[in-house]
């Protein structure tokens, strides 16, 4: 009998991080279970929707509103109906529960969850998960983020959350230790590697944005003509929102020395909301724009700015056009270091450290609170200098890895035909 499988916690569109982890995770299970269908829950499904045409592919509103008022509440009638029998009463409740309930596992792909400093997203970490404990359904949370647990509230909630889980999945070492440091049984969790190392050009969920990156790329080429090496940059709205405008300014006087030195710049994002350039919310567009527009006309002829919606394959493409390149998103530092192009990083969160300390390139990544346009421009030199030796050693380093994040799909496959059987 094929199996149903519930995903929470990504997005085809806006965080193109998150829909690399979606589209490798559908894609390497179907691997193994070719009849499996997948419900997601997207907290964009409108535009989801639109943009898919999978048919074996069921997009649900899993916005916060949408768990709070409605798959929670109705969740927990259905658990008590189921209970006492009451089968026929099940029919009040709404699709996004029956199809719930139907469900072989849920996965969770969230990147980050349960960590000290971000207490106002607990709610939305225990609402992604506790529908499926209510209808019994199995839960594993891929590899993500996790901690640290020292506040008391950050504590008690994942200690009582987390150990429901039918297996945790460790980005890196930082995550591991915190896990450690929950009650938690040791076969509870283990390590493993990023979902979007597992991305191949297949596995893409939607053929939007594909002229738009074929575009970028035709650019790219063009620009070859009278700069050699091409940096790509990809700034975070994140980041910009915790640095304020210091951070656009400090990326765009990077540009600018960048440009004096040489070299051609592509300006790209990881999170694209085209039609809502209003927001920055999964959206970096706006800030590229803010970048832009901070450079001089005269650097502008050698900079390339992405303005429309693109995904995680076309990212991709374009990392692998370039010598080297600047990052604030993490999914954007993951990709580049998937086809050996080597990143340097400024974050905000141990997740960066964690997953470049495994290909020996820890000293690459800064905070942005730290960020100095003089040093990242002193590590553009080096990298380029050093390219050859610095992908060598990804490349080296980056089996080992995929074959780390390809255990957490032999772990749900081997759910799967267990239960099968």
């Amino acid at each position: 009998m094929s199996k149903k499988i519930a995903i929470i916690g990504a997005t085809i569109s806006g965080n193109h991080g998150a829909e690399a982890m979606l589209s490798a995770t559908i894609g390497r299970i179907r691997e193994l279970q070719p009849d499996a269908s997948f419900v997601v829950f997207s907290y964009l499904a409108k535009k989801d929707r639109e943009i898919t045409k999978d048919k074996n592919l069921v997009v649900i509103d899993g916005s916060p509103i949408k768990l709070v008022f409605s798959l929670l509440p109705f969740t927990i009638i259905f658990a008590f109906l189921n209970f006492i029998g009451f089968d026929a009463g099940k029919r009040i409740c709404p699709r996004s529960v029956r199809l719930l309930s139907q469900c072989d596992l849920l996965i969770d792909l969230a990147g980050v969850s349960f960590i000290d400093g971000r207490e106002k997203f607990l709610p939305f970490n225990i609402l992604t998960l506790a529908p499926a404990f209510f209808l019994k359904v199995p839960v594993v949370k891929f590899s993500q983020a996790m901690g640290p647990f020292r506040n008391p509230l950050n504590f008690f909630t994942a200690k009582h959350i987390l150990s429901r889980c039918e297996r945790l999945f460790a980005r890196g070492e930082q995550t591991a230790a915190n896990l450690s440091n929950l009650p938690l049984s040791r076969n509870s969790w283990q390590m493993a590697g990023d979902l979007a190392f597992l991305l191949r050009d297949e596995d893409r969920l939607t053929e939007h944005g594909m002229l738009a990156s074929q575009q970028i790329l035709d650019g790219i080429g063009k620009l070859r003509n009278s700069r050699n090496k091409i940096i790509g940059i990809c700034p975070s709205s994140v980041v910009a929102g915790k640095a304020g405008d210091d951070y656009t300014r400090e990326m765009a006087q990077i540009v600018e020395r960048l440009v004096g030195q040489g070299f051609g710049i592509v300006l790209f994002p990881n999170a694209t909301r085209e039609d809502h350039m209003d927001r920055l919310f999964n959206n970096d567009l706006p800030i590229l724009k803010n970048i832009r527009d901070n450079v001089s006309d005269a650097a502008r002829q050698y900079l390339i700015t992405v303005e429309q919606d693109i995904y995680a394959n076309d990212i991709r493409m374009i990392i692998a056009q370039c010598e080297t390149v600047i990052v604030s998103r993490f999914h954007a530092m993951v990709m580049a270091l998937s086809v050996g192009i080597p990143p340097i990083v400024v974050g905000w969160s141990h997740k960066y450290v964690e997953v470049m300390k495994q290909f020996e390139m820890e000293n690459s990544v800064s905070d942005f609170e730290a960020m100095n346009a003089g040093q990242i421009l002193a590590a553009v030199t080096e990298s380029v200098q050093n390219k050859k030796a610095l992908s060598n050693r990804i490349l080296e380093k980056l089996p080992e890895i995929v074959r780390s994040s390809q255990t957490q799909i032999d772990f749900v496959s081997g759910m799967l035909s267990h239960e099968r059987s």
